[in-house]
């Protein structure tokens, strides 16, 4: 993509955390029948999506605080600093 670059190294950090979130999911795919996996599997897949992408972001944030630092980049609202 123009204007980004992904180090290589990235990529394998990348592969082996959704490595970890695959074997989350499958570990919790019950085993008492057939309509209970799959039952979970598709309600699991469509309902952790959202939360996924939301855990994402709040340790997006977190590892920016530390990297950046508290104050680097303030946040802000309608182009003013954020109130609150």
């Amino acid at each position: 993509m123009p204007g980004f670059e992904l180090p290589p190294s990235a990529l394998g950090r990348y592969a082996q955390a959704m490595r970890d979130v695959a074997d989350a999911d499958v570990g919790s795919v019950p085993t008492d029948s057939p309509e209970a996996a799959m039952r979970s599997v598709v309600l699991g897949t469509v309902l952790m999506e959202s939360v996924l992408l939301a855990i994402r972001r709040l340790a997006q944030q977190s590892a920016s605080r530390e990297r950046f630092g508290a104050g680097a980049f303030p946040l802000t609202w309608r182009g003013k600093p954020r109130p609150g």
